[in-house]
């Protein structure tokens, strides 16, 4: 992915996890972090630079950039947390010139039909612009969101009763290759699961329902196949069924790039 501006000058990315009082370091390279930033982009916008700026049928958020972050209009009931806004701080603090439109950080559209009319105009060709110019960044975000959260993650492991079964699974898959990737992309795709409101199909919920010990492929197609059930059971469990069962295909679909 090309990179049109310059991003902080980080070499390797770590973060520690706590098992049987260690702090184990999981390192991720400059190279990993592209590889990481170039399947995201694979899987939620098809590599196409129109789906960076994307608003879904059904929904009440706008989802942006390669990780389609969510941006919600002013006065929308925020279900899910608005992870857009976060990231335009992220890069205003790595020195990237945003338009000043973008300081209320508030989709300006307030609706799908409405964001859909406006694709060709001005302030969306400026925003698929600076998206796919930043691409990197938007990349190390995630990272670092994943990151931040994992102490969250597992105090909440804790109070279920299943801390230490969520560290073991949890580091089996980052030790594998392009685990990292598998960990990251399913946090970014489905959540953390930490926040009951908001359903239970997350990451936790992925690492609580894993079983086995191995690394490398096997890991990474334990969580694949322990994701498979967690997202089957949240269909079933829908109150829109009929559309969660649409997506289901693919989300499988995408299952698939972790072995």
């Amino acid at each position: 992915m090309k990179q049109n501006i310059k991003i902080l000058t980080v070499i390797v990315v770590f973060f520690s996890l706590f098992i049987n009082a260690n702090a184990i370091k999981i390192r991720v390279t400059t190279k990993e972090i592209a590889d990481i930033g170039y399947k995201i982009y694979k899987n939620e916008c098809g590599l196409k630079p129109e789906n960076l700026t994307h608003w879904n049928e059904g929904e009440s958020f706008a989802s942006m950039g390669i990780g389609h972050f969510l941006w919600y209009p002013m006065g929308s009931k925020q279900i899910h947390e608005a992870t857009f806004p976060k990231l335009l701080t992220f890069l205003k603090q790595n020195k990237v010139k945003l338009p000043k439109w973008l300081d209320n950080k508030t989709c300006p559209w307030p609706n799908m039909s409405s964001f859909n009319r406006n694709l060709n105009s001005d302030k969306m060709k400026l925003l698929r612009k600076l998206l796919k110019n930043t691409m990197s960044l938007q990349t190390m975000f995630i990272i670092h969101r994943f990151s931040s959260s994992i102490p969250k993650l597992l105090q909440v492991a804790k109070s279920n009763g299943t801390e230490q079964h969520v560290k073991t699974q949890l580091y089996r898959v980052a030790r594998s290759h392009m685990g990292m990737y598998v960990l990251i992309d399913y946090a970014n795709f489905k959540g953390f699961g930490t926040i009951k409101t908001a359903g239970q199909w997350g990451l936790l919920q992925v690492l609580e329902n894993m079983k086995g010990n191995k690394i490398e492929k096997i890991a990474r197609y334990d969580f694949a196949k322990s994701a498979a059930f967690v997202l089957k059971k949240r269909v079933n469990n829908s109150t829109n069924r009929k559309q969660e069962k649409k997506w289901y295909p693919g989300w499988l679909k995408r299952l698939e790039t972790y072995y």
